[in-house]
């Protein structure tokens, strides 16, 4: 079963997500959570497009960068954007100790 995010939006389909939109929305006629950053689908940390069955057991994901799909998870996790939020967010946890 996929644990969904904990803060989203509920829009019907991609159409409703407002221009600029940046956060989590569920598109709820798609079953999909899909990750916003300015108004293009973006996440460095997984997956931005999650497709799931309607008893939430997950079906697909999908990595996108600025709008951009990433079809080989090779080239996403050595996309520079991708080390370098995991370079800060590495640098940040040890900061935090």
């Amino acid at each position: 079963m996929y644990k969904p995010p904990q803060r989203y939006r509920e829009f019907y389909n991609y159409h409703q997500v407002p221009n600029g939109f940046t956060g989590v929305a569920y598109l709820t006629s798609h079953y999909e959570y899909v990750c916003y950053k300015n108004g293009e689908i973006h996440c460095l940390d997984g997956p931005a497009v999650v497709s799931v069955d309607r008893h939430g057991k997950l079906k697909n994901s999908f990595h996108y960068i600025n709008g951009e799909l990433i079809r080989s998870i090779y080239v996403y996790e050595n996309n520079k954007l991708v080390i370098a939020y995991k370079e800060e967010k590495l640098l940040n946890s040890i900061l935090d100790l």
